[in-house]
């Protein structure tokens, strides 16, 4: 090209091809040879499946190289920050930038967004100043599945139907988040008896609260339904039991109090962190009291698990349970079992505390 004030001129329209440098040798690699020619494995690394993209390991170390890399890049979870709202709303910037349209999805309004992705950002800053809308982008995980109902747990038949619907026989609930606009209490155990294992609730990562409202967007069907005050929106995390693969994990930790010093709080939750063990990506989820002192709580979770994304809001209700290993239940109380229970859940609802719910995954 050749430029000019304002305008420019085009020598020739030919596509400029790259010059490759291939010797022939007596250990010639065709695989290496490929490697050479950029950015030809890029282009095709990105849009192998998942199984073949790890098979592409094996055959050099160029390709494991690349492959590698491509497979960190699918397997980390990422995120997204919202500001101010343009003259294009929320909902449809979403719908048109960031969700598929094979995929139902579902916003909560919440008292605050309090999140933790980076440290571009100070804490006082996300505490004083924070976005109006957070979101996260969890990558497919081998074996898991994720799923999101509304049901109103007071109704037996409709919770029989959702579980029947969204929870296959070879799955186990592995992590719930259930989010609600008024206090559950009763019906809340009754729909956790649904979805938890008998005899095992510490075996399910639980958390979630009291909010202002859901607003669900059903790409697949599209069919309006209209939820009243006493539904609930639950998103679990399934892992199948028959796969032979141990790459996920849930954990949740219930931090109570709003006197806590520092000191006490990062206790607690360093006793979290030296229970469980972390994969290669870890994602967080916190839901805190909105009448509760918080001031520090952000920088004692970036201090204790650093790097890892935490998707954070203020809640009118906390949900959640301690459920890791070595977990001291002593003094945490138990619902009081009723004839017609088959089992006896912990506690499950809290006031002035925070919630902590870390997903991990290779």
């Amino acid at each position: 090209m050749t430029a000019h004030i304002g305008t420019f001129c085009i020598k020739s329209i030919k596509e400029r091809v790259s010059e490759v440098n291939i010797s022939r040798t007596e250990n010639f690699c065709f695989g290496e040879a490929l490697s050479s020619v950029y950015p030809l494995l890029d282009i095709i690394f990105k849009y192998l499946p998942f199984s073949d993209l790890r098979a592409c390991r094996d055959v050099c170390s160029t390709w494991r190289e690349k492959a590698e890399e491509i497979l960190l890049k699918r397997t980390a979870p990422s995120w997204f920050t919202c500001y101010k709202v343009g003259s294009k709303g929320l909902p449809e910037y979403l719908e048109e930038e960031l969700v598929p349209k094979s995929v139902d999805y579902c916003l909560l309004s919440v008292p605050r967004v309090v999140s933790h992705f980076n440290n571009d950002r100070s804490v006082k800053d996300i505490q004083h100043h924070g976005s109006i809308f957070d979101g996260i982008f969890i990558p497919k995980i081998p074996s898991v599945r994720t799923v999101m109902f509304h049901c109103n747990p007071s109704k037996k038949r409709e919770v029989e139907d959702a579980v029947q619907k969204y929870i296959k026989k070879n799955e186990q609930v592995k992590c719930a988040l259930l989010f609600c606009k008024t206090q559950l209490l009763e019906s809340l155990y009754t729909f956790l008896e649904y979805i938890i294992p008998k005899n095992k609730p510490r075996t399910v990562a639980l958390g979630g609260g009291v909010i202002r409202g859901t607003k669900t967007f059903q790409q697949i069907n599209p069919d309006k339904k209209i939820y009243t005050a006493k539904d609930v929106v639950c998103i679990l995390f399934l892992k199948d039991t028959t796969a032979d693969i141990h790459n996920f994990n849930a954990y949740s930790c219930v931090i109570r109090g709003n006197d806590l010093s520092k000191e006490e709080f990062n206790a607690e939750l360093e006793e979290f962190r030296s229970n469980i063990i972390l994969k290669n990506h870890s994602l967080g989820f916190r839901i805190c009291c909105s009448a509760k002192y918080q001031e520090t709580e952000l920088d004692s979770f970036e201090e204790i698990f650093p790097q890892i994304p935490l998707l954070g809001l203020d809640a009118y209700g906390e949900i959640g349970w301690n459920s890791y290993p070595n977990a001291n239940l002593q003094n945490e109380p138990q619902k009081t079992k009723r004839l017609k229970r088959s089992t006896v859940l912990p506690i499950a609802e809290n006031i002035f505390s925070t919630i902590f719910i870390l997903i991990t995954w290779d």
